[in-house]
């Protein structure tokens, strides 16, 4: 059993000696030297957004990100509404300049690699935008 390796690819040399039914003398001819090529593969995990709610004011700028670690890297994309609207290896990035109504909804921070698969999902809310209406006295007898 092998523990506490990283995932990763590994070159092991081991090296044997020959055993015959008699006593060898220990001599360079009598060593084997084996080379073995280990692959530690791991399924992809998010580790980013820790959040599952995010909610913002329309009109401000909004930025989510996804990250995932995993070996081979995993492949990471941002999907809403059924369409990828972004994806990069091991992150995906989205950014709002300017956030508005129609892009409310449920965001699923997707990462995959050939070992496994894993998704999160995030629900962005986009509050309203806020206007603030000042009444003098005069207009606010106005219409009284």
């Amino acid at each position: 059993m092998i523990l506490g390796f990283v995932s990763g690819s590994y070159y092991v040399s081991v090296c044997l000696y020959k055993l015959l039914n008699k006593a060898v003398p220990w001599k360079p001819q009598n060593i084997i030297i084996q080379r073995a090529f280990f692959k530690f593969t791991e399924p992809p995990n998010i580790t980013i957004p820790t959040a599952l709610n995010v909610s913002s004011n329309e009109g401000s700028p909004v930025n989510i990100t996804c990250e995932a670690k995993g070996n081979p890297d995993p492949l990471v994309k941002w999907i809403h509404n059924g369409q990828v609207k972004s994806f990069g290896f091991k992150a995906a990035y989205l950014a709002f300049s300017q956030i508005n109504k129609a892009d409310s909804g449920i965001y699923i921070c997707r990462a995959n690699n050939s070992v496994g698969r894993t998704e999160r999902q995030l629900y962005l809310k986009v509050n309203g935008k806020f206007e603030y209406v000042l009444f003098s006295r005069l207009s606010a007898a106005y219409y009284l």
